[in-house]
């Protein structure tokens, strides 16, 4: 299976061509996205709020002080944003168009530009590997629209942002076979873009690199060029890695990092279902509904646990594994590629439709630090994706050189199958209209913070009171501090200090389902004053879908005659409160 002799460069015309390509097939793959594109994004509204304050606050806080700390959330405290999934790459590429766009519009540009440049990089890598556009192109839909990805776009802005990795790959790849200092740097630039998107994928890149080297060194004769290739390769990225490692080693001194090992039962809780790979996305138009089915019981998180590969893909990487022999050295790297990440990706223990079958070398991986603090193994399925799609390329140039005439049309047939497998129709969109009480509170001169209800305090970790991701978009109308949020990392004492504080911290356990009557309301009536001094509290916002909750009926009890109505509409109710309360 010997494929045409590698393209060494592409024009810049048709890499732009390309990249128009993919960008309309993913308006046609997102439909009816493209009709609310400057009102909606492509998430489910809750976690996807996330994605915009991120790049919201990364250029507020370059104007007013530091992105990567806040006192916009959980007043008083000022909390370290290093360690939040913060896509700094994305955020970077946000603050020129924000000067020209708002700020959905400016994430649906981004969103459209990673699912563009995901295939493209996916196809420069395909065709470096085969020489065949055409065979190339198919490869980068199968990188492009995985149901990964969807899954993921669902709330997970980074780990959507899967573009930078085949261009690493590319470079990584080029490095060892020729050398060159531009194969270089550009290897170790593509690694640090990828860590600035997701961390997970700095690690990921971390473990790809080795097993590439140890691969490199089996294959290769001139070993003592492969040891120096592989030393000059980490020695760059580590350099072009170490604004980012004294970032991090700033945000441990400041409190920044909070996490804890992953247990077993995570690890195995989060691990993928081999059934997974064949069970299509509950997304999916016509077999959604087969696959909700099919998932019951074991498919327990909707992100985490669709990894489906595609019937045609799975096939044509079974002809490839079957025709190994005949594959290139690099065509067989991308074989071991595949089924070694795929294996991680099964965690500790092979799970049938959530039957324990027997234990996996994950369990004993998951001792060793990049393993354990990459928490979730289905994730690693995203290296698995990318080999996959080479290996698709690999088996359509080797077909077309056999059956030229039959191929190209098989070729087309194939990828139409691949976006029909992979279709998650009609895409699911966030509505990003704002209730006219953010903009009142907006206009209003009075400094002080907003309480939006349901109050509610998360991170990956803990969770206090009840679940308003929602609440940190509207803060990017409001630009006043927040009393929740909504993070990666917020430290244990913040957690403490709210929980015991007067009113909050009975709020927060109402929404976890406490009762109250009149005598808790009439003392916290006498701690009000504290409360809101504690906080600067100025506002009060009760969504329209929140208003007949305990939560809302108790904080109206509690400052009762001391609200002021704010001008609004049916969507949420806005209070000033009053200080000194009457």
């Amino acid at each position: 299976m010997k494929p045409a002799p590698p393209a060494r460069f592409t024009g810049l015309r048709t890499n732009v061509l390309i990249l128009a390509a993919y960008g309309a097939i993913t308006l046609v793959m997102t439909y009816p996205w493209i009709l609310h594109f400057a009102t909606h994004t492509p998430d489910w509204g809750g976690e996807g709020s996330y994605g915009l304050w991120n790049l919201w606050h990364f250029r507020h806080g370059l104007l007013h002080g530091s992105p990567f700390e806040t006192g916009l959330l959980l007043p008083p405290y000022t909390l370290n944003l290093v360690f939040h999934a913060y896509t700094i790459s994305r955020d970077l590429l946000a603050l020129p168009l924000l000067s020209v766009f708002r700020l959905v519009l400016t994430s649906n540009l981004l969103t459209l530009l990673s699912f563009a440049l995901s295939g493209l990089g996916m196809w420069l890598l395909a065709r470096d590997l085969t020489g065949n556009a055409r065979a190339s192109f198919a490869a980068g839909l199968v990188y492009a629209f995985t149901p990964y990805r969807f899954a993921h776009l669902s709330g997970h802005y980074g780990l959507a942002s899967i573009e930078w990795l085949p261009f690493y790959a590319l470079y990584a790849l080029r490095y060892f076979r020729s050398g060159g200092r531009g194969n270089l740097a550009l290897a170790a630039l593509f690694a640090l873009v990828t860590s600035l998107t997701e961390y997970y994928y700095g690690l990921y890149l971390i473990v790809w690199s080795g097993l590439l080297a140890v691969y490199w060194l089996t294959r290769d004769p001139e070993k003592q060029e492969v040891l120096q290739r592989t030393g000059l390769l980490a020695g760059a990225a580590l350099l072009a890695h170490l604004p980012l490692a004294a970032l991090m080693y700033w945000g441990i001194s400041r409190g920044g990092w909070v996490g804890r090992p992953a247990g077993m039962e995570m690890l195995e809780r989060l691990s993928a279902d081999l059934a997974g790979f064949f069970t299509p996305s509950a997304l999916h138009p016509v077999l959604g509904e087969w696959a909700r089915r099919a998932g019951q019981g074991w498919s327990t998180s909707f992100a985490e646990h669709t990894v489906f590969l595609g019937f045609i893909p799975i096939l044509l990487m079974l002809i490839a594994t079957f025709r190994a022999g005949r594959l290139s050295m690099e065509g067989r790297w991308w074989l071991l590629s595949f089924w070694a990440f795929l294996l991680l990706a099964l965690g500790p223990v092979l799970h049938w439709r959530g039957q324990d079958l027997f234990p996996l070398p994950y369990r004993w991986l998951a001792e060793v630090p990049v393993f354990r603090e990459a928490r979730v193994p289905s994730r690693w399925i995203v290296m698995a994706i990318l080999a996959l799609a080479a290996l698709v390329a690999q088996v359509l140039a080797w077909a077309e050189l056999r059956w030229p005439k039959a191929a190209r049309p098989a070729g087309a047939t194939i990828a139409l199958l691949v976006l029909f497998e992979y279709f998650p129709a009609p895409m699911h969109l966030a509505d990003r209209s704002v209730p006219a009480v953010y903009r009142a509170i907006a206009a209003d001169h009075q400094p002080g913070s907003v309480l939006d209800m349901p109050f509610g305090a998360n991170d990956s970790f803990t969770a206090l009171g009840g679940w308003n991701p929602r609440a940190m978009y509207l803060q990017t109308i409001t630009a006043r501090p927040l009393v929740g949020a909504h993070i990666s990392r917020i430290p244990a004492s913040v957690f403490e200090a709210y929980a015991g504080m007067p009113i909050i911290g009975r709020l927060a356990r109402i929404e976890a389902g406490e009762s109250y009557g009149r005598l808790q309301v009439g003392a916290d009536r006498l701690l009000r004053d504290g409360a809101v001094g504690r906080l600067d509290l100025r506002f009060i916002v009760i969504p329209a879908e929140y208003a007949a909750e305990p939560g809302a009926d108790y904080i109206l009890r509690v400052f009762e005659g001391c609200l002021e109505a704010l001008p609004g509409d049916s969507a949420a109710a806005g209070y000033r409160v009053l200080r000194p309360c009457p």
